[in-house]
């Protein structure tokens, strides 16, 4: 296919079309450093915009940010950073959008909730597992649970028979009251 020479300095096939590209690999170009404009392969591109330069600025300002907090900060929390502590007005998804463009993520959860795990022994497995009997009564499996109400808490205690899968036992108690009763 011939090249005609644009008016820019681009080259352009004969019929106006634009090149073909490789695809595209994600690369951080800041053109404030490298002014490659003024090279001739260059030269058909255009300068960058204000939001790219911006999302540029703010990535490495996310990365700063997210390297002060050893690591532990998510979007949330370098987005309040950013727009309480640094006094920028930024939208929360623009940060969350560039911090998962540079592959950054912060530590899930709440820190408070994430207590070590005592050295509290547990109890034994008796049945080993193995929740399969072949006749009714060999093995009774039971679950408690606690469920908040108006009054308090009440306590549920149900006896399951692993043959027959069916309830043996209901108990349910009120500790305000010091009550309870067998269903």
């Amino acid at each position: 296919m011939p090249v005609v020479e644009h008016q820019v300095g681009s080259a352009l096939p004969a019929d106006r079309s634009r090149p073909e590209r490789a695809p595209r690999v994600r690369q951080r170009t800041i053109w404030l450093e490298a002014d490659l404009r003024k090279e001739p392969a260059f030269a058909w591109r255009s300068p960058p915009s204000p939001r790219s330069l911006r999302h540029a600025w703010l990535s490495e300002r996310t990365r700063q940010i997210h390297a002060a907090s050893r690591g532990t900060y998510g979007s949330r929390r370098v987005y309040a950073e950013l727009k309480l502590g640094g006094g920028l007005i930024v939208a929360y998804h623009t940060v969350e959008m560039l911090m998962q463009r540079e592959g950054i993520r912060g530590l899930p959860g709440n820190p408070r909730g994430r207590r070590p795990v005592q050295q509290v022994p547990t109890a034994a497995d008796m049945v080993d597992r193995d929740f399969h009997r072949d006749a009714p009564n060999m093995l009774w499996v039971t679950d408690i649970t606690e469920h908040p109400t108006r009054e308090g808490k009440v306590y549920c205690c149900v006896v399951l028979d692993v043959y027959s899968r069916r309830v043996v036992v209901v108990h349910r108690l009120h500790p305000d009251l010091g009550t309870g009763h067998w269903a």
